[in-house]
């Protein structure tokens, strides 16, 4: 499996993963609806790189996280909406907070 391959699955499991479909997406990165059904369907072979961040910025996630150069970390839309509105140490605390609070028996940390 190559970079593209990897690009591709990802970009669709993010695209699903917060409620996006080709046509949604494009609208929010301002592109053409069949360029980026064209990358989902492998038939673009190796877009842009402009057009891979432009992609990955508007999931909120860096090329990195979809190329597969980067931990794959699954978090939900919700969440990740709650963190942005909080700066970096304010983020430090409240990982700290979440890491002390008590877990379900059984449960992996």
């Amino acid at each position: 499996m190559d970079v593209s391959d990897v690009f591709r699955m990802r970009l669709k499991a993010e695209m699903q993963a917060q409620g996006f479909n080709a046509a949604s997406l494009s609208k929010k990165v301002d592109m053409n609806r069949r360029a980026v059904q064209d990358i989902l369907d492998g038939q673009s072979q190796s877009p842009k790189l402009s057009t891979a961040h432009a992609l990955a910025r508007a999931l909120d996630r860096t090329l990195d996280q979809l190329t597969g150069d980067a931990p794959q970390v699954s978090i939900v839309p919700r969440l990740r909406e709650l963190l942005s509105q909080y700066d970096q140490d304010e983020q430090e605390r409240l990982a700290e907070a979440i890491l002390n609070l008590p877990r379900a028996p059984g449960s992996a940390r």
